[in-house]
């Protein structure tokens, strides 16, 4: 009886308490011991009649034992044939004898090793990837240099517009200056003209603003050249003059108010015997004389420039040259007859 009672105290006390079971309310530490092995399950009285393996010790759910890492095999040493390439498909271009010239299949794509030798034969102008345009005729291949680059043929540059020199560009500033105090005079001449009718009639201003018009015109191109100080520009504009000098229009237009120029001194000397009484008059006078005087100062101007090194001999500064000629000569022959 007693050995009875001594077994069952054994086998209670033996049992594991659910106090230090860990759970929500008593969690172990994050780390757990080294080796932890739980109880038999009858005690050291079990274990004398049972012999138990160890357990594994018991892990949270916050530990995990990380996988072990997974031994990749060793490359296996290649077979003394070796793997076989991929064949491309269609037909397979043979070697060459020799002697004999390899041809391109027409199955293989462009773009393949010829192309990284010679450059792509898709011809100029058609990008990688697309279909070069078929040829019509018999058409010579473009060159290959030794880089394995095309060359094309390159069209010839034009020759560059030359710049004044400063000879000529001196000349052509003072060929533009004394245009502009013309026009300008011309425009003064205007004003006065309406301020006077009992001068000059309508018809007359009517020719004074077909001359500021002409001129005007021929002084734009000129600001324009001696700006830009290129000779092609000094060309058009010279051009222009000659065009303009030539016209039948304007040889009768200078020949009109030349003509009328001595009725004009006579009006003014009658309304104005002391000059300097009425400078306004004074002014009227000078300025009728100036379409006369810039006729024959055409001549010495293009004279002058065509003797520069950059213009000499130049065609078109010859024929600027000869209308000036021209309509000086028709307007003193007209005026002439008039008197």
């Amino acid at each position: 009886m007693f050995l009875f009672i001594l077994l069952f105290l054994v086998i209670v006390f033996a049992q594991p308490d659910d106090s230090e079971v860990p759970g929500p309310s008593n969690p172990r530490p994050e780390t757990p011991p080294p080796t932890v092995e739980t109880p038999p399950l009858f005690g050291t009285f079990g274990t004398r009649f049972f012999k138990t393996l160890p357990r594994a010790p018991r892990t949270t759910s916050s530990t995990k034992t990380p996988p072990s890492p997974k031994k990749t095999p060793p490359p296996s040493p290649p077979s003394a044939r070796g793997p076989l390439p991929p064949i491309p498909t269609g037909t397979i271009p043979r070697t060459p004898r020799s002697g004999t010239t390899l041809r391109r299949s027409k199955s293989l794509p462009r773009g393949g090793w010829g192309s990284r030798l010679f450059g792509s034969q898709s011809g100029p102008g058609v990008r990688h990837g697309e279909t070069s345009p078929k040829r019509t005729g018999r058409q010579s291949p473009p060159t290959i240099s030794w880089t394995g680059v095309q060359q094309h043929p390159v069209a010839p540059r034009q020759a560059e517009d030359p710049l004044l020199d400063i000879d000529t560009q001196n000349k052509f500033t003072e060929l533009q200056t004394t245009e502009e105090s013309f026009v300008l005079g011309l425009v003064e001449l205007e004003e006065y003209m309406e301020k006077h009718p009992e001068i000059f009639k309508p018809k007359y201003i009517t020719i004074v603003q077909f001359l500021i018009n002409k001129h005007n015109n021929f002084l734009k191109k000129l600001i324009l050249a001696n700006t830009e100080k290129k000779v092609s520009l000094i060309i058009t504009a010279l051009e222009d003059f000659t065009l303009f000098m030539l016209e039948i229009e304007m040889k009768n237009t200078y020949v009109k108010f030349i003509g009328a120029i001595n009725k004009w001194l006579k009006t003014l000397e009658k309304y104005n015997p002391f000059p300097r009484k009425n400078r306004e008059l004074s002014i009227i006078g000078g300025l009728i004389l100036l379409p006369m005087q810039r006729l024959p100062r055409y001549e010495l101007l293009l004279l002058d420039l065509i003797k520069s090194p950059q213009l000499q001999g130049n065609v078109v500064v010859k024929r600027a040259l000869d209308a000036s000629k021209e309509m000086a000569n028709y307007v003193n022959s007209k005026t002439k007859k008039m008197k």
